[in-house]
């Protein structure tokens, strides 16, 4: 079901704030980019996870070299068959089916296709009118996304090459809260010893 997938802006959780945002005519374009660049983050950060579900890219990669119909049998086992699908085309386009390439090539489509279900859906909500509004929201996006772009080609090529994409985490912002702080400040130390245990 497309709306259970990574890459789908109807995301029942991962796209939520970007959809809350374009529901909002309060929201400038400003922050709908904002907010759909903090969104595309979180994507970038769990895609390894995508990848970790199903069979492993390489297993498509094999079967687009074989043939449509095992290419076709192998994409139906993913449960992200957009994703699936959007390495398919990258695969067709590579001379040699290089793992490198068809990540380069897979990562500015996958890019591209969000900034047009943003766009798209911009537009179906009336929200920044225009051919101009809609121009200048799919410049922000592009700036802000291809941040991410060297990350998840990063992913691909490992998926594509048969490894396990490392799973980044999370890294708590914020200072220590105040438990951790007084905890550690009121320690006695042996002479020698550091602080951090």
């Amino acid at each position: 079901m497309a709306e259970n997938e990574t890459l789908d802006l109807g995301h029942k959780s991962r796209w939520k704030q970007t959809r809350i945002a374009l529901d909002d005519p309060n929201r400038s374009l400003f922050e709908v980019a904002q907010q759909a660049s903090a969104d595309f983050e979180r994507m970038a950060r769990l895609l390894p996870l995508a990848l970790r579900k199903g069979p492993s890219l390489l297993v498509l990669l094999r079967a687009v070299q074989i043939s449509t119909s095992e290419t076709r049998a192998v994409v139906a086992t993913f449960s992200e068959k957009r994703l699936a699908k959007l390495v398919v085309d990258a695969i067709r386009l590579s001379p040699a089916a290089e793992p490198a390439f068809v990540a380069r090539s897979a990562s500015q489509r996958m890019i591209e296709g969000l900034i047009d279900q943003v766009v798209a859906r911009a537009a179906s909500k009336q929200r920044f009118k225009g051919p101009s509004d809609h121009a200048e929201l799919r410049a922000q996006l592009k700036n802000r996304f291809e941040s991410h772009r060297a990350e998840l080609t990063a992913h691909l090529e490992s998926a594509l090459r048969g490894d396990r994409p490392k799973v980044r985490r999370s890294v708590r912002t914020g200072s220590a809260t105040a438990v951790e702080l007084v905890s550690k400040s009121l320690i006695a130390r042996r002479p020698g010893e550091s602080h951090g245990r």
